[in-house]
């Protein structure tokens, strides 16, 4: 009896301990992606967005704050396992600023972008791709993204989802 409380105990203990942890860096990664979609249209002149899909941006904007405007990307990365962590359902989302490196931002299960007119209508992602009126025609995003523990507990992975519908200031002003 007393053996089995013990485990119980270690096991919401474990529990509990990985559900922080994914939850400090669900909200960490939540709150580095809002800071760089709020600085879309920061200091820029003309074709905001010159990439929008469900997995990527990009976007003219001034990221490091110097009064100028540079081309940044964020995109999960899927391409291949990402291998990194126990879970095999992570992937990363990197950033990338100009001709740069990749930047690690967050490692998350599932991360989507949908893109919305001043009207709040849903551009279809065909439009976006064809499109440099349509990209200039967005408003506001909304960012899907869960994030599950590195590892599992009693083989389940803990996990979080986030969404926010983001309308940078400078897309609201075009």
């Amino acid at each position: 009896m007393t053996i089995s409380f013990t485990s119980r105990i270690n096991d919401v203990t474990q529990e509990s301990i990985s559900s922080d942890i994914t939850l400090n860096n669900a909200s960490t990664s939540a709150q580095i992606l809002e800071y760089y979609l709020y600085k879309i249209g920061s200091m820029a002149t003309s074709d905001v967005i010159s990439v929008a899909d469900s997995d990527k941006v990009r976007f003219m904007g001034d990221i490091d704050e110097d009064g100028s405007a540079e081309d940044f990307s964020l995109y999960n990365y899927t391409e291949r396992e990402w291998s990194e962590t126990e879970n095999p359902s992570d992937s990363p989302i990197y950033s990338r600023i100009n001709s740069g490196d990749n930047n690690l931002v967050a490692v998350v299960t599932k991360f989507n972008l949908t893109y919305f007119d001043a009207m709040l209508t849903e551009l279809s992602y065909d439009s976006l791709a064809s499109s440099q009126s349509v990209r200039n025609s967005i408003r506001s995003i909304k960012v899907f993204i869960k994030s599950e523990s590195s590892f599992p507990v009693d083989s389940v992975y803990q996990g979080v989802v986030w969404e926010r519908l983001i309308s940078p200031k400078n897309l609201l002003i075009n």
